[in-house]
Formats: structure tokens, C-alpha cells, sequence
């Protein structure tokens, strides 16, 4: 039997893009910020409440993305995420 760590679900708030910080990501990164923010969030969540992010994840993510992102635009969202 497969035992699946993390969670199957998340819940996703309907005013997620009116809050605050996920508008200055907007503001600053476009909607390829809230994806990334998505994305992480899913990641994170997929692994319980914590996910230890490398250089070949913020890569792998980057190209997850298929429009040409690179890390160091995945990295200044997480750092505006962060801040």
C-alpha cells in the first residue's frame, strides 16, 4: 500500500489575490508571480508544511513554468514572498 506524505488538498482562500502581499507580488512580478507563489505553495503543502527549496528545485520550477522564466526571476519572487 502507497502511503502518500503531505496533504491531498489545500485550502484555497477566495480572496488569495486580494491580499495584500499577493498584490505587491502582482504589482511587482506580473501574474508569473502568483503562479510561482501558487506553485510553492503546492510544493510546500505536497510535503507536509515544509519544503526545503535548492538551486535545482528554484530550476526545476523555473522550467516547470515552460515560458522561458529563469531561477533568478523564481528567486526575487520567493524574496518579495519573503520579505
Amino acid at each position: 500500500m502507497h502511503t502518500k506524505s503531505g496533504l491531498q488538498y489545500f485550502p484555497f482562500d477566495v480572496d488569495f489575490f486580494m491580499d495584500d502581499k499577493i498584490q505587491l507580488i502582482s504589482a511587482d512580478h506580473q501574474l508569473k508571480g502568483e503562479v510561482i507563489v501558487i506553485r510553492l505553495l503546492c510544493k510546500i503543502y505536497s510535503n507536509g508544511y515544509f519544503y526545503q527549496l535548492s538551486e535545482d528545485q528554484i530550476a526545476l520550477l523555473a522550467r516547470s513554468l515552460a515560458d522561458g522564466t529563469r531561477p533568478d526571476e523564481v528567486r526575487a519572487v520567493i524574496e518579495s514572498a519573503t520579505d
